[in-house]
């Protein structure tokens, strides 16, 4: 899923994220996966606010170099499973 910057700016704007998104702090990666895994339901599509909402918190975890970057092309939940954890703070 390709991302333009005012497409995130739209989906992330929302007190409801920030604050679920906040509550991800001070987790491990792999409990901040599990609690997205948990965020998006099975057969949310991929053009849904959530999943632009996860794909861009999944971005940075990749920038940040916590997850190796994931294939884009899949599913955004599909792309929570198959993240490989390079760190766990």
């Amino acid at each position: 899923m390709n991302l333009n910057p005012e497409q995130i700016q739209r989906a992330v704007d929302d007190r409801e994220w920030q604050n679920f998104r906040l509550s991800l702090k001070g987790l491990t990666t792999r409990e901040k996966l599990d609690k997205l895994k948990e965020y998006i339901p099975v057969g949310t599509p991929r053009n849904d606010v959530k999943c632009v909402r996860v794909q861009n918190y999944l971005n940075a975890l990749a920038r940040g170099g916590l997850i190796q970057p994931t294939n884009k092309h899949s599913t955004v939940r599909a792309q929570i499973v198959d993240a490989k954890i390079l760190r766990w703070r």
